[in-house]
């Protein structure tokens, strides 16, 4: 077993979401923020807005959701049980995936699980709803306690493209 240790993400121009894992019977629309806050609804229901992330809990199936700000535009996606499913809130918005078990855990000695950085995934473009791994979380907060040895835990969030892509290049540059 390993141990979270505090919060040493530093990306504080990133949003992250808040939320946890969806009740099996249903399962979740994930609506991650790129850098400003969105405004929204699904199958023609109420208005709900997200600064950083939003969940919603979604019987399974097909839906709609309409978004107002920050553009105006429509997009159907499908829900499937005990999944998460991420609607981009734009065409063409930035994602950025890390692993954070170096970052966030250590082992029952308190010895860090690596050099203590956020590993970099990968940074991706998407138009289309996606369901993204699930051993991926939305904020730090989600995050469990402990995990096993063997077992990866990984941060999923949406910025800006341009904060997003200097995150990459940063990342790129330590590597040599």
């Amino acid at each position: 077993m390993t141990r979270k240790l505090g919060s040493l993400l530093a990306l504080a121009t990133v949003s992250l979401c808040l939320g946890c894992d969806p009740p099996p019977e249903v399962g979740q629309l994930v609506v991650l923020a790129p850098g400003e806050p969105v405004s929204f609804s699904v199958d023609g229901g109420a208005a709900q807005d997200a600064k950083t992330v939003k969940l919603v809990d979604l019987t399974p199936g097909e839906h709609t959701i309409a978004f107002t700000k920050p553009a105006p535009h429509e997009a159907k996606f499908t829900i499937k049980r005990n999944q998460k499913t991420v609607v981009p809130t734009r065409k063409n918005q930035c994602y950025i995936a890390m692993w954070v078990t170096s970052s966030h855990y250590a082992d029952e000695q308190g010895n860090r699980l690596g050099d203590g950085a956020p590993k970099f995934q990968f940074l991706e473009v998407q138009s289309q709803p996606f369901a993204p791994p699930g051993s991926h979380y939305f904020q730090e907060s989600d995050l469990p306690e402990t995990i096993s040895v063997n077992t990866p835990a990984g941060m999923y969030v949406s910025g800006t493209c341009k904060e997003l892509i200097a995150i990459e290049e940063a990342h790129k540059a330590a590597q040599g």
